[in-house]
């Protein structure tokens, strides 16, 4: 994993997996080499309202879970049909 801030509010994400099962190797047996997903930070937004509001544009829930020191939560929705790619919403706890 490599993670590069690419400007004011913009992270470029740069994921190799290993054969471990995981939604990263899923897609890279599924589609090859590609965008897998972009993120989005809802902050200031309930994370369960945000995961509803894209569930209402066809998306459906693929993963989630907490990471960090559980301060923060993701959610993988797959966008596949219209954008080709999963969104990935995050919610951190930290100011």
């Amino acid at each position: 994993m490599a993670f590069f801030d690419v400007g004011p509010g913009l992270q470029l994400e740069l994921i190799q997996p290993n054969e471990e099962p995981s939604t990263w190797r899923e897609f890279l047996d599924e589609h090859g080499e590609g965008v897998h997903h972009l993120a989005f930070n809802v902050a200031g937004m309930n994370m369960q309202q945000a995961v509803d509001n894209c569930k209402e544009f066809g998306m459906t829930l693929e993963q989630k879970g907490e990471y960090g020191s559980g301060d923060g939560r993701y959610a993988y929705l797959s966008a596949t049909k219209d954008l080709k790619v999963l969104i990935e919403l995050l919610e951190s706890d930290k100011k």
